[in-house]
């Protein structure tokens, strides 16, 4: 495909399940990661998202890697970044019963 639109699953008040790759062997899931700018939105509906990664009770290591590439520009990271109009702003970060074996990161810039 060189150009279009491909949807999957129903439009609309349709609702069900769409799973990728369910097995329970290794399994790599590419998502555009060819050359050229991406643009990849996730759960950006306007009445309630739940996005979950990396949320199995894991057995393995588990690593979480945001914007961990090699940079040759800028990086931005945006966590709760929007203009709230109501309800409350709540970041959790670490938060967790081995919370003490963090305090390791050499830089964290916070800015108001």
């Amino acid at each position: 495909m060189t150009t279009g639109t491909i949807s999957i699953g129903g439009v609309g008040l349709h609702v069900g399940t769409f799973s990728l790759a369910p097995g329970t062997g290794a399994q790599a899931v590419t998502l555009a990661n060819g050359t050229g700018v991406k643009t990849i939105s996730i759960g950006s509906g306007i009445t309630g998202n739940t996005i979950s990664i990396g949320n199995g009770a894991n057995a393995g290591a588990q690593i979480v890697n945001i914007a961990a590439g090699a940079s040759g520009a800028n990086s931005t990271v945006n966590v709760l970044s929007g203009n709230g109009t109501a309800g409350a702003q709540t970041c959790n970060i670490v938060t967790g019963t081995e919370r003490e074996r963090l305090i390791s990161a050499p830089v964290l810039r916070l800015t108001p």
